[in-house]
Order: structure tokens, then C-alpha cells, then sequence
């Protein structure tokens, strides 16, 4: 490779699209869920999860989960819960010992 100050920088930005739907199945609730990432949803070695809350989103999106789902299984997720408004259903990952949210939902 030869040195040349006469070439440009080269620059390139990839953007990412996380999906995350609910819908209603028999009566139940159903997540379907999709990413074109080519990475796991933390970047990181662990897998993400799919996250079903009763209350608030809480501040740390690792703790007080009613349901998860690893994002390596198949969509969509169907957890034994009633069909209806308030559920909080998130898509989390693991960067660094540390949970983040990717997509958050409310029914």
C-alpha cells in the first residue's frame, strides 16, 4: 500500500431496523418481533430479550420483568397473558453488564 495525503476520508453509516408489534391471538397477547441487525441485539456476546411488564417501564429494563423471551427463538412470542391495553412489552439487550432498551411498546 503506498502513502498518499491526496486521498479523501471515507466515511460510512449503517442504520438498523428493530419491529416490534402486539397484537391479539385467541384472546391472548402476541409479539412479533424482527431486526435486520446483522449483531445481537446488545452487541455484545449475550442474546436480547423480549420483556413483558405489568407496571411502568422500569428504570434498569434487567430487572422486574413479568415475561421474557430470548430474541433467538422464534417470533412471534406468545406469553399466557390476557389480550388487552397497559402491557408494556420491550425489546432489551445486554452492552457492557448492562440492560438497555432497543424498542418499547404500550398496549
Amino acid at each position: 500500500m503506498s502513502e498518499n495525503s491526496n486521498v479523501a476520508p471515507v466515511e460510512k453509516t449503517e442504520t438498523y431496523n428493530w419491529h416490534l408489534r402486539a397484537s391479539e391471538y385467541h384472546g391472548k397477547l402476541s409479539i412479533e418481533f424482527n431486526t435486520n441487525a446483522p449483531f445481537e441485539a446488545g452487541g455484545a456476546s449475550r442474546v436480547g430479550h423480549i420483556k413483558v411488564y405489568k407496571g411502568e417501564f422500569p428504570s434498569n429494563p434487567g430487572e422486574q420483568h413479568d415475561h421474557y423471551y430470548h430474541d433467538t427463538d422464534p417470533s412471534p412470542y406468545r406469553p399466557d397473558l390476557p389480550w388487552g391495553a397497559g402491557w408494556r412489552i420491550a425489546w432489551v439487550g445486554e452492552k457492557n453488564g448492562q440492560w438497555h432498551y432497543i424498542v418499547k411498546i404500550v398496549t
